[in-house]
């Protein structure tokens, strides 16, 4: 195990402190100030849904209102993806609706299957 985690810090770009606050800071300004934020990777089909599926089938108004970040597009993505894995204890995409961590396209999918979805949104 550590000789794999050694082998994926030394194939990731490093980053320093003042990277990690600065990642701490862009997310909990998202995340506070966006109905919707969604921190993505621009070539992941699952992230590339979502403009298309749930959050945009149930209320499209709100679904042109949501904020994200694409952390393979973003010069600090690295530290970005460090901090969301270290606040959510999770390293793939997260969505947030007002303030609340959703999770991944999946546990978005799954409220959007039992109707719990748009409830949340409109309530936005």
């Amino acid at each position: 195990m550590n000789f794999i985690r050694s082998l994926l810090n030394g194939w990731m770009p490093q980053t320093t402190e003042q990277d990690f606050a600065q990642a701490k800071s862009t997310v909990e300004d998202l995340i506070s100030s966006a109905p919707i934020a969604i921190f993505s990777k621009s070539y992941c089909p699952h992230c590339q849904s979502l403009s298309s599926s749930a959050i945009g089938c149930c209320c499209r108004p709100i679904a042109d209102d949501k904020q994200s970040i694409e952390l393979d597009q973003e010069n600090n993505g690295v530290a970005i993806q460090r901090y969301l894995a270290e606040r959510n204890h999770v390293s793939r995409v997260t969505i947030y609706i007002k303030g609340q961590l959703i999770g991944g396209c999946s546990d978005l999918r799954s409220l959007h299957s039992g109707g719990k979805l748009e409830p949340l949104l409109k309530a936005l």
